[in-house]
C-alpha cells in the first residue's frame, strides 16, 4: 500500500513540489528544466544551490550577467552520472523500511513530510530560491560540482563561439595546475581542436637576435606556426607531427580537419610569438605546496626532481619576466578545486 502511494506520488509530481528538485537528480534528466522560461538561446545564470558531495543546481532565469547557451547546458550535463533504475528503485524501498517502522497510519500531509526528512538524512538539504529566481518561476540545471569554478570562463568563450566565425583559446600555467584536463573538457563542450605544447618540444635553441628566444626554448615555434597556425588561417586540414619525448623524434604526421574553435594548451603558450593570435587567453595557477604533491602523484619522484630543479624555475621566470598572467583574460587558481575528471 505505501509502496504504491509513494509510486503514485513519484509519478505526479507537480513542478512546484519540493520533492521533485530532489528526485530530479535520481531521473538523470538529459536537458534543463524549463518549466517557465521560453527556448531562448541563452540562460543567464543564478544562484548556486548544492544539492550534494557531487552535484550542484544552478538556477536559470531570463536576467543577468553571466549567459550560457542551452546547447553548453545540455554538454555539461552530459558530464553526469546517472543512476539506473534498479538504484532509484532501491532508495524508494528504503524510504518505505523507514516510514513503516515508525508510522503505520498517517495522513497525506504527515506522510510526505516523512518523505522530505528521509530525504534529508540521505544529505539533500533544502532548497532556498533567490528572488529574481522566485519570480522567473523554477527553471534550473544539475551540474558537477567541480564546473561551478568555471562557469565563468564557459560564459566567455560561449559567447566568442556565437559571436565569431573563429575563435582561438589559450590555457597556460603552473605545472599541474589542471590546464591539460580543462582544455579536454573545453573540447568536448565546444567541439573544438585541442593542440599541446608538449608536442612541439625541441633540443633548446637560443636565438641571439631574439630577447625573448631564452623563454620557451625547448619550444618549436616556427613548426607550431606552420603546421598549426597557418592552416588554421587558411581553414584547411591540419597537418602535423608530434614530438617522442623519449626518442626526440618526430612521429607519423597526424591529419585533422578544421574546426572554427581550437585550443592551444600548455606552458608557453602564450609567448610572445603566439599571444596575439588568441581571442581569449586563460592562465591556471597553482600552490607551490599542492603543485608538488600533484607532480608526485602524477609523474613518480624522479620526473618530480625534473621538474623542482629544471622545468619549474623555468616556468617561474617565463610567468615572471613576460608578465604572462597579467596578459591573461582570466586568472583562475585551482588549489582548492575539484578535478574535472
Amino acid at each position: 500500500m505505501m509502496f504504491k502511494r509513494l509510486n503514485d506520488y513519484l509519478k505526479n509530481l507537480m513542478p512546484s513540489d519540493e520533492l521533485k528538485w530532489r528526485l530530479i537528480l535520481k531521473y538523470g534528466l538529459k536537458e534543463p528544466f524549463l518549466s517557465h522560461l521560453s527556448k531562448l538561446d541563452f540562460y543567464c545564470i543564478g544562484q548556486s544551490i548544492r544539492l550534494n558531495h557531487t552535484y550542484t543546481l544552478i538556477e536559470l532565469t531570463s536576467e543577468g550577467t553571466d549567459k550560457i547557451s542551452l546547447k553548453t547546458l545540455s554538454e555539461l550535463i552530459n558530464e553526469r552520472k546517472e543512476l539506473s533504475l534498479q538504484e532509484l528503485k532501491l532508495d524508494v524501498q528504503r524510504m518505505i523500511k523507514i516510514l513503516k517502522k515508525n508510522h503505520e497510519e498517517m495522513d497525506d500531509v504527515v506522510y510526505y513530510q516523512n518523505v522530505l526528512k528521509v530525504m534529508s538524512s540521505k544529505g539533500i538539504e533544502g532548497l532556498k530560491w533567490s528572488e529574481v529566481f522566485t519570480q522567473h518561476q523554477h527553471s534550473f540545471v544539475i551540474i558537477k560540482n567541480a564546473w561551478i569554478p568555471y562557469l565563468k570562463l564557459i560564459s566567455k568563450i560561449d559567447h566568442l563561439v556565437h559571436n565569431q566565425k573563429e575563435v582561438m583559446i589559450a590555457i597556460d600555467g603552473d605545472a599541474a595546475s589542471g590546464k591539460t584536463t580543462l582544455a579536454k573538457k573545453l573540447q568536448a563542450i565546444f567541439q573544438a581542436n585541442l593542440f599541446h605544447m608538449d608536442d612541439f618540444f625541441q633540443k633548446p635553441v637560443i636565438d641571439p637576435n631574439d630577447p625573448h628566444s631564452k623563454y620557451g626554448s625547448n619550444i618549436d615555434f616556427r613548426r607550431m606556426i606552420d603546421q598549426i597556425i597557418t592552416p588554421i588561417k587558411n581553414k584547411d586540414h591540419i597537418k602535423y607531427q608530434s614530438m617522442n619525448h623519449q626518442t626526440h623524434q618526430l612521429k607519423t604526421p597526424i591529419i585533422i580537419k578544421y574546426k572554427p574553435v581550437n585550443i592551444i594548451e600548455g606552458s608557453f603558450s602564450m609567448h610572445p610569438q603566439l599571444i596575439n593570435l588568441y581571442d581569449y587567453k586563460i592562465f591556471l595557477g597553482v600552490s607551490r605546496l599542492k603543485q608538488n604533491i600533484r607532480i608526485l602523484r602524477r609523474n613518480g619522484f624522479s620526473s618530480w626532481l625534473k621538474f623542482k630543479s629544471r622545468w619549474i624555475p623555468n616556468e617561474k621566470r617565463y610567468f615572471k619576466n613576460l608578465r604572462i598572467e597579467q596578459h591573461a583574460d582570466d586568472v583562475l587558481y585551482t588549489n582548492h578545486l575539484k578535478s574535472l575528471d
